[in-house]
Protein backbone atom coordinates (compact mmCIF):
# COMPACT_ATOMS: atom_id res chain seq x y z
CA UNK A 1 0.00 0.00 0.00
CA UNK A 2 1.45 3.35 -1.07
CA UNK A 3 1.49 6.06 1.62
CA UNK A 4 2.28 9.75 1.59
CA UNK A 5 3.71 11.73 4.51
CA UNK A 6 1.34 14.71 4.77
CA UNK A 7 0.28 17.63 6.91
CA UNK A 8 -2.14 20.56 6.83
CA UNK A 9 -0.49 23.97 6.90
CA UNK A 10 -0.80 27.68 6.38
CA UNK A 11 1.61 28.87 3.71
CA UNK A 12 2.51 32.46 3.03
CA UNK A 13 2.05 34.83 0.09
CA UNK A 14 5.18 36.11 -1.68
CA UNK A 15 4.95 39.52 0.04
CA UNK A 16 5.18 37.84 3.45
CA UNK A 17 7.97 35.54 2.23
CA UNK A 18 9.99 38.64 1.29
CA UNK A 19 9.59 40.02 4.82
CA UNK A 20 10.39 36.63 6.35
CA UNK A 21 13.52 36.54 4.21
CA UNK A 22 14.66 39.86 5.73
CA UNK A 23 14.07 38.50 9.22
CA UNK A 24 15.95 35.33 8.35
CA UNK A 25 18.94 37.33 7.08
CA UNK A 26 19.02 39.24 10.37
CA UNK A 27 19.04 35.95 12.26
CA UNK A 28 21.71 34.43 10.03
CA UNK A 29 23.94 37.46 10.62
CA UNK A 30 23.45 37.17 14.38
CA UNK A 31 23.39 33.43 15.11
CA UNK A 32 26.04 31.07 13.83
CA UNK A 33 24.97 28.37 11.40
CA UNK A 34 27.11 26.04 13.53
CA UNK A 35 24.18 26.03 15.95
CA UNK A 36 21.14 26.30 13.71
CA UNK A 37 20.08 24.81 10.37
CA UNK A 38 17.96 27.53 8.78
CA UNK A 39 14.66 26.87 7.02
CA UNK A 40 14.41 28.09 3.43
CA UNK A 41 11.82 30.87 3.24
CA UNK A 42 9.79 29.13 0.52
CA UNK A 43 9.39 26.13 2.87
CA UNK A 44 8.18 28.16 5.85
CA UNK A 45 4.67 27.36 7.04
CA UNK A 46 2.55 26.93 10.13
CA UNK A 47 1.55 23.31 10.66
CA UNK A 48 -2.12 23.03 11.55
CA UNK A 49 -2.33 19.22 11.72
CA UNK A 50 0.41 16.64 11.08
CA UNK A 51 -0.90 13.34 9.75
CA UNK A 52 2.26 11.34 9.13
CA UNK A 53 2.14 8.53 6.59
CA UNK A 54 -1.33 8.16 5.14
CA UNK A 55 -2.54 5.60 2.58
CA UNK A 56 -3.64 7.19 -0.70
CA UNK A 57 -7.18 5.85 -0.28
CA UNK A 58 -7.58 7.68 3.03
CA UNK A 59 -6.02 10.77 1.51
CA UNK A 60 -8.68 10.87 -1.20
CA UNK A 61 -11.46 10.60 1.40
CA UNK A 62 -9.83 13.32 3.47
CA UNK A 63 -9.62 15.69 0.51
CA UNK A 64 -13.35 15.10 -0.08
CA UNK A 65 -14.36 15.71 3.57
CA UNK A 66 -12.27 18.73 4.58
CA UNK A 67 -14.12 21.40 2.54
CA UNK A 68 -17.43 20.75 4.32
CA UNK A 69 -15.66 20.53 7.70
CA UNK A 70 -14.06 23.98 7.42
CA UNK A 71 -16.76 25.78 5.41
CA UNK A 72 -17.92 27.72 8.51
CA UNK A 73 -14.44 28.49 9.82
CA UNK A 74 -13.81 32.21 9.44
CA UNK A 75 -10.53 33.58 8.05
CA UNK A 76 -7.86 34.29 10.64
CA UNK A 77 -6.07 37.62 11.07
CA UNK A 78 -2.61 36.12 11.64
CA UNK A 79 -0.13 38.21 13.60
CA UNK A 80 3.59 37.52 13.83
CA UNK A 81 5.21 38.04 17.20
CA UNK A 82 8.55 37.55 18.90
CA UNK A 83 11.27 34.92 18.56
CA UNK A 84 10.99 31.97 20.91
CA UNK A 85 12.53 28.58 21.60
CA UNK A 86 10.15 25.72 20.80
CA UNK A 87 8.79 23.61 22.38
CA UNK A 88 10.29 25.05 25.59
CA UNK A 89 13.17 27.24 26.72
CA UNK A 90 14.47 24.32 28.76
CA UNK A 91 14.45 21.81 25.89
CA UNK A 92 14.69 23.85 22.70
CA UNK A 93 14.64 22.11 19.34
CA UNK A 94 13.47 24.94 17.14
CA UNK A 95 13.93 28.69 16.85
CA UNK A 96 10.49 29.96 15.93
CA UNK A 97 8.46 33.09 15.44
CA UNK A 98 5.37 33.22 17.63
CA UNK A 99 2.01 33.64 15.91
CA UNK A 100 -1.40 34.81 17.14
CA UNK A 101 -4.30 34.32 17.68
CA UNK A 102 -3.52 30.89 19.14
CA UNK A 103 -7.18 30.22 20.00
CA UNK A 104 -8.27 30.62 16.36
CA UNK A 105 -5.38 28.48 15.10
CA UNK A 106 -6.16 25.82 17.71
CA UNK A 107 -9.82 25.81 16.67
CA UNK A 108 -8.86 25.32 13.02
CA UNK A 109 -6.57 22.47 14.07
CA UNK A 110 -9.39 20.91 16.11
CA UNK A 111 -11.90 21.12 13.25
CA UNK A 112 -9.47 19.32 10.96
CA UNK A 113 -8.57 16.88 13.73
CA UNK A 114 -12.24 15.97 14.20
CA UNK A 115 -12.46 15.20 10.49
CA UNK A 116 -9.37 13.00 10.76
CA UNK A 117 -10.92 11.10 13.66
CA UNK A 118 -14.01 10.27 11.55
CA UNK A 119 -11.62 8.68 9.02
CA UNK A 120 -9.75 6.74 11.73
CA UNK A 121 -6.62 8.83 11.24
CA UNK A 122 -4.71 9.32 14.52
CA UNK A 123 -4.42 12.93 15.68
CA UNK A 124 -1.94 14.72 17.89
CA UNK A 125 -2.97 14.56 21.55
CA UNK A 126 -0.69 17.31 22.87
CA UNK A 127 -2.21 20.80 23.07
CA UNK A 128 -1.86 22.74 19.83
CA UNK A 129 0.65 25.59 19.76
CA UNK A 130 1.07 27.26 16.39
CA UNK A 131 4.51 28.59 15.49
CA UNK A 132 6.62 29.45 12.47
CA UNK A 133 9.89 27.53 12.38
CA UNK A 134 12.84 29.73 11.42
CA UNK A 135 15.56 27.17 12.15
CA UNK A 136 16.33 23.88 13.87
CA UNK A 137 18.96 23.57 16.55
CA UNK A 138 21.83 21.27 15.62
CA UNK A 139 23.77 22.07 18.80
CA UNK A 140 21.94 22.67 22.04
CA UNK A 141 24.55 24.81 23.78
CA UNK A 142 23.42 28.10 22.32
CA UNK A 143 22.98 30.98 24.80
CA UNK A 144 19.20 31.16 25.28
CA UNK A 145 19.26 34.81 26.36
CA UNK A 146 20.67 35.72 22.94
CA UNK A 147 17.11 35.94 21.57
CA UNK A 148 16.40 38.94 23.77
CA UNK A 149 19.11 40.93 21.97
CA UNK A 150 17.99 40.13 18.42
CA UNK A 151 15.68 42.60 16.75
CA UNK A 152 13.99 41.41 13.58
CA UNK A 153 11.91 43.50 11.19
CA UNK A 154 8.20 43.70 11.95
CA UNK A 155 6.07 41.50 9.72
CA UNK A 156 2.57 42.89 9.13
CA UNK A 157 -0.47 40.69 9.85
CA UNK A 158 -1.99 38.66 7.04
CA UNK A 159 -5.44 37.23 6.49
CA UNK A 160 -5.42 33.45 6.35
CA UNK A 161 -8.37 32.40 4.21
CA UNK A 162 -7.14 28.99 3.08
CA UNK A 163 -5.07 26.04 4.22
CA UNK A 164 -3.09 23.50 2.25
CA UNK A 165 -2.57 19.77 2.40
CA UNK A 166 1.13 19.24 1.80
CA UNK A 167 3.22 16.19 1.09
CA UNK A 168 6.61 16.04 2.80
CA UNK A 169 9.09 14.01 0.79
CA UNK A 170 12.69 13.26 1.71
CA UNK A 171 14.93 13.77 -1.32
CA UNK A 172 18.73 13.84 -1.30
CA UNK A 173 18.83 14.26 2.47
CA UNK A 174 16.37 17.19 2.51
CA UNK A 175 12.67 17.52 3.14
CA UNK A 176 10.81 18.95 0.18
CA UNK A 177 7.19 20.05 0.31
CA UNK A 178 4.59 19.56 -2.40
CA UNK A 179 1.10 21.09 -2.10
CA UNK A 180 -1.55 18.45 -2.83
CA UNK A 181 -4.76 20.40 -2.20
CA UNK A 182 -5.98 23.84 -1.16
CA UNK A 183 -9.03 24.40 1.04
CA UNK A 184 -10.78 27.75 1.43
CA UNK A 185 -12.16 28.92 4.75
CA UNK A 186 -15.56 30.64 5.01
CA UNK A 187 -15.97 33.88 3.11
CA UNK A 188 -16.66 37.04 5.10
Amino acid sequence: MHTLRVFFAIIFPKSTQVRLSRSLKTLQNTLLSDYIRWVHVEKMHITVQFLGNLPQEQLILLIEKVPSAIKNTLPIQLQFGHLEWFPTLRHPKILSLSVQPQADLAMLSKVIGNTLITLNVPVETRPFRGHLTMGRLIRHRIPHELLETIKIPVIPPIVVNKIHLIESRSEKGRQNYYPLAEFKLAEL
